[in-house]
């Protein structure tokens, strides 16, 4: 894959993908989305020996293979589906990476400040109508930023960004302070 995503921390899936098979570094032993990446590639392969097992003569073509190994990675990235909105007949989801980059590419847009990885959560499940969704976002902030616009500007503009562009009602956003970057 040449346009291989970032995961929230930064990573890609083929960088932890080409270290699975040996013990992980200090990052991926600590970060939960190296963690979780790890995990699926590793039941994917458990998968893949158990079918080999199962029939020896399965041989799978180079080409197949690649769109198999493509696809895999394609939903290692998304995370999980997240329905925003149900109805009695139909549920509109989309994947926790498409919300949560919508919210940090909105928190980049103010300056001094950066999203470094946003998880998002449920807070209310009804049977039908918007789900409620609560977003924590890390960021780094410049030394001259004023850390009192995450509440005033920053907050709402995600909300209203969230909602605007992918109709999902974000009810909590909670923004930690990871780190300040001097230039």
């Amino acid at each position: 894959m040449t346009d291989d995503e970032s995961l929230e921390c930064g990573r890609t899936v083929e960088s932890v993908c080409e270290t699975v098979d040996s013990e992980p570094d200090a990052h991926q032993r600590d970060c939960p989305y190296c963690g979780e990446v790890r995990e699926r590639l590793k039941q994917l392969d458990r998968l893949a020996r158990e079918a080999k097992e199962a029939d020896s003569s399965l041989e799978i073509e180079p080409h197949v293979r690649r769109r198999i190994v493509d696809f895999a990675r394609s939903n290692l990235r998304r995370g999980a589906d997240i329905p925003v909105h149900r109805e009695p007949a139909a549920t509109v989801s989309f994947s926790e990476m498409l919300i949560a980059r919508t919210a940090r590419e909105t928190v980049d847009t103010f300056p001094g400040f950066t999203a470094r990885r946003c998880r998002v959560r449920t807070i209310a499940t009804p049977d039908h109508g918007h789900q409620i969704l609560g977003l924590s976002i890390g960021v780094v902030m410049a030394p001259d930023a004023v850390v009192e616009n995450l509440d005033r500007n920053v907050r709402d503009a995600v909300i209203d960004a969230v909602a605007r562009k992918l109709g999902a009602h974000v009810a909590e956003v909670d923004f930690t302070v990871e780190d300040v970057h001097y230039d």
